[in-house]
Order: structure tokens, then C-alpha cells, then sequence
């Protein structure tokens, strides 16, 4: 073997004009500042994301909701058939389980939506399908206006609705880190971002969030 030829790569010293050349700041220690600030504000995010995921798991191990049979084996169906792993066994019972937790997880949120008597606003509605249109790479208008085609809108207020409710049971809950330390989510995650944040078990195998990909797709191809 022969060396042809060696890189380092050289990183520029992080001084005043490497600030204003990088960022908005004028200084380096007001660059590092600021750095520091936004490592700060992701782990207290990444901290109330954590708080929001045990009160839901706490609520689904302290709740026994029955399901239809019919409706699981239909959405199985779907989501293996979709796949073309209709006779994977193995897949199946994956998608068996996540799909028992997806629907338990919407029916108690449905259920604690309508004790809390849970409204969805139109700003509300607009903030999530602007967030959801960015997932897909899509123009807000033309998201939402697929959604209307799809017939998806009322499932898009429903969704809404459940992370309004999960906001809603977060915020009666004591949270406190691993040292036992009361917090204060305000301190943590606005309520806002909190009820639009996305949840995994929510999202996971959504009929509607699968048919706006499918349109997505086939616009692309």
C-alpha cells in the first residue's frame, strides 16, 4: 500500500471573529453562552418528554380497557398486508403487540378527552397540521387539504384531542426527578409543546398518518 497523501482536518479557534463569522454574537463567550443555554433548555425538554411517557405508561399499567378482537385483527391485517408480510409470524406478533398498546392507548385517551370535557381549537388544529406538514415536507395548505380529501380532518382533531388529555393528566401528576426533587413542568416544557409534542405510542400504525404517507409517496413517485 501507498500513502498518496495525508489530511488533518484543521477547525478554526473559536475567538471573536470565529462568533461573528458562525453566529449572531459578536463574542466568543457570548456564543459559548448561549450554547450552554440551549444544552441546558434540551435536557430539560428531554427531561418533561421522559415525565409526559411515565404518566402515560403509569395510566395504561393502572387500566384494564378490553378490545375488540375485530378491530385488532383488522388493523393487523392491514398493516402486514400493506408490508406484503402477511405470512411473517414472527412480524405478526410484533405488530399484535404494538397494535394492543396503540389502541389502548387512544381508547383511554379518548375516554380521559371526554371526562375532561378536552376542546380543540382552530389554533390548535393549524399549529399541529403545520407541524405534522413539515414531517411530510409538504406545504401547509396543500397538507391540509389532502387531509380534507382523505376525509382525515376529524382523525387530525381527534388527535389533537388525546395529547390535549395526556397535557391534561401530566399536569395533575407529581413529578420529581431521581433524587426526588419536586418539578415544575412550566419550567420544563410550555403547555402548548407539551399537548402537540409527538407521542410514539400515539402515532404508531395511525390509519390516518399511513394514508397521508401512502398520498405522499404517490405524489413523489
Amino acid at each position: 500500500m501507498t500513502v498518496q497523501s495525508v489530511k488533518v482536518r484543521e477547525l478554526p479557534e473559536v475567538d471573536d471573529d470565529f462568533a461573528q463569522m458562525a453566529s449572531e454574537f459578536d463574542t466568543a463567550d457570548e456564543l459559548r453562552a448561549d450554547l450552554t443555554k440551549q444544552a441546558e433548555q434540551a435536557k430539560k425538554f428531554e427531561q418533561g418528554i421522559q415525565a409526559r411517557d411515565k404518566v402515560l405508561d403509569h395510566l395504561l399499567d393502572n387500566t384494564e380497557i378490553p378490545l375488540p378482537e375485530g378491530i385488532v385483527e383488522a388493523e393487523i391485517h392491514q398493516h402486514l398486508e400493506q408490508e406484503g408480510r402477511l405470512e411473517d409470524d414472527e412480524h405478526r406478533a410484533e405488530v399484535d403487540e404494538s397494535t394492543r398498546k396503540t389502541l389502548t392507548t387512544q381508547f383511554l385517551l379518548d375516554a380521559l378527552a371526554t371526562a375532561e370535557e378536552i376542546e380543540v381549537g382552530q389554533p390548535e388544529l393549524i399549529e399541529y397540521l403545520v407541524m405534522q406538514s413539515q414531517q411530510y415536507g409538504m406545504d401547509p395548505n396543500q397538507f391540509a387539504q389532502l387531509l380534507d380529501q382523505q376525509g382525515q380532518v376529524e382523525a387530525m382533531v381527534g388527535e389533537v384531542a388525546r395529547r390535549k388529555a395526556l397535557a391534561a393528566a401530566l399536569d395533575k401528576a407529581k413529578i420529581v426527578d431521581a433524587d426526588g426533587n419536586a418539578i415544575d413542568l412550566d419550567d420544563i416544557v410550555p403547555e402548548s409543546e407539551r399537548a402537540v409534542t409527538d407521542v410514539e405510542d400515539l402515532d404508531a400504525d395511525d390509519e390516518g398518518t399511513e394514508a397521508v404517507e401512502a398520498e405522499t409517496a404517490d405524489e413523489q413517485a
